[in-house]
């Protein structure tokens, strides 16, 4: 995995953090994404039945649509990501 510039790398701890906050406050999957939108440039597309998220260099997908599935795959490829910069 080619290793992520320490802007990047930044940028994607945040959103993370921003994820983490979110659904210990209880917020819905839908205002997490919207807040991933507004505050660090996430795109959420569909194409050919899958939904895909976008936001710092990481991309989560699902076939469902559901919000939920896609930020839950989102995270997962981050933390991914996050551990592979920590070796």
């Amino acid at each position: 995995m080619k290793p992520l510039p320490e802007a990047t790398l930044a940028r994607l701890k945040a959103a993370n953090d921003l994820v983490l906050a979110d659904a210990q406050a209880g917020t819905s999957p839908e205002d997490t994404i919207a807040g991933l939108i507004a505050s660090h440039g996430a795109v959420k597309r569909y194409n050919c039945g899958t939904y895909t998220l976008r936001c710092a260099t990481v991309v989560g997908s699902c076939t469902t649509g559901n919000a939920g599935d896609i930020l839950r795959s989102w995270r997962r490829n981050a933390m991914v990501r996050i551990m592979g910069a920590n070796q």
